[in-house]
């Protein structure tokens, strides 16, 4: 069975085996635009036998053949079979590629991240470029401009905290979700 039919198993299993989900808050880091959610309790599906049994081997497998993402997982202190909790994809309306919004929950070594950025920055600035945007409280907000390669465009990362990375194809949802202290949504 391949990787990709597996995971879209586990992740069927998982949706009609959990309990009901109830309303959750919502997140302060969602758009302003935002018109679709997709929010995966990524703990709990790690967590869970059908993973366990029919993917987690597969998957460490995949990450272990490859010694760059073993490096740079190491390099940040970060395993993402424990350490990523929740991921939730916001996406506004309409067909345009670079709007929307990847927040992702978990630890996350901020110092170790931070170093490996700059490092990453100065030794191969073609595929990382560091971003400084004020906060509007006369400080900076980091933004990591990232080359996925030549056909695909840029995704831009920030920390705002130990506990939140947030990812888009549009900057400017990057530095608007960090700007943000609580939600804020257009359509109610």
């Amino acid at each position: 069975m391949s990787l990709h039919h597996s995971l879209w198993l586990a992740a069927v299993g998982v949706v009609l085996t959990v309990a009901p989900l109830r309303a959750g808050e919502v997140d302060k880091y969602l758009p302003d635009d935002t018109e679709m959610v997709i929010s995966v309790n990524v703990k709990q599906l790690v967590e869970s036998e059908l993973f366990k049994k029919n993917i987690e081997a597969k998957a460490r497998e995949a990450l272990k053949n490859s010694d760059d993402v073993q490096e740079a997982l190491k390099d940040l202190g970060f395993d993402p079979f424990t350490d990523v909790e929740r991921v939730i994809a916001a996406r506004p309306a309409g067909a345009e590629q670079d709007r929307g919004l990847l927040i992702v929950h978990g630890k996350f070594d901020l110092d170790k991240f931070l170093a490996k950025a700059e490092l990453v920055a100065k030794d191969q600035p073609d595929v990382l470029k560091v971003h400084k945007v004020a906060n509007g409280a006369g400080g900076k907000f980091l933004v990591y401009e990232v080359a996925l390669g030549e056909q695909a465009p840029p995704v831009f990362v920030a920390l705002p905290n130990k506990s939140t990375l947030l990812a888009s194809p549009g900057k400017d949802y990057v530095v608007d979700a960090l700007k943000k202290d609580k939600p804020a949504l257009k359509n109610k």
